[in-house]
């Protein structure tokens, strides 16, 4: 599992977004486990969150049946999740 972590030398004040990238099988392809290993996110922007689980699908060739729909959180609370086409749900900012 890997971890990225962002720039600790950001200002005091600075928000961290986490949250952790996994797969479930899909059993329309046969796929009754997780296909892929678990990574944790940590980056300072939305951005930075979707552009991981972007490169996290297309390494792990994941489809929409195998994407779990992951916990965005704020500083540790939670923001929104995730949905396969990168959207940000249930936050409350949009």
């Amino acid at each position: 599992m890997a971890l990225r972590v962002a720039n600790p030398h950001e200002p005091k004040g600075f928000k961290m977004f986490t949250m952790t990238l996994s797969s479930i099988g899909n059993p329309d392809l046969a796929q009754y486990t997780p296909i892929s290993d678990p990574e944790s996110i940590e980056t300072g922007n939305l951005e930075g969150i979707v552009a991981a689980a972007e490169e996290y699908i297309a390494l792990w060739n994941l489809g929409a049946g195998n994407w779990p729909v992951p916990m965005v959180n704020e500083d540790t609370i939670p923001y929104g999740s995730l949905a396969f086409n990168m959207r940000i749900t249930g936050t409350k900012d949009l």
